[in-house]
């Protein structure tokens, strides 16, 4: 087997490294959720710098470990990303008027 996308979730993570590799997911999932909901309630321009914050944030990941995920989990990342685009979006164009 080879390519991309192959073996267990487990051989696929284990070359990550950096400092995201020590976060525990729990705590990274409390984080964005936080940063999320703070950034829809406060809306206006704070709300869009922050959705916008985590929507580069998310890209980034996205980007780095894409070589790594199968075509689902592909899917899913674009999905989750567009999502989040569509927030910031919603919240940045009243902020604009």
């Amino acid at each position: 087997m080879g390519g991309s996308g192959g073996g267990t979730r487990q051989d696929r993570d284990r070359g990550a490294e950096g400092p995201l590799s020590r976060v525990p997911p729990a705590v990274a999932f409390v984080v964005v959720l936080a940063v999320f909901l703070t950034g829809v309630w406060a809306g206006g321009p704070l709300g869009a710098a922050l959705l916008s914050v985590l929507l580069l944030f998310a890209l980034g990941l996205v980007v780095t470990r894409w070589h790594h995920l199968r075509p689902a989990e592909r899917a899913g990342r674009v999905l989750v990303v567009a999502v989040l685009a569509l927030v910031t979006a919603s919240v940045l164009v009243p902020a604009l008027s």
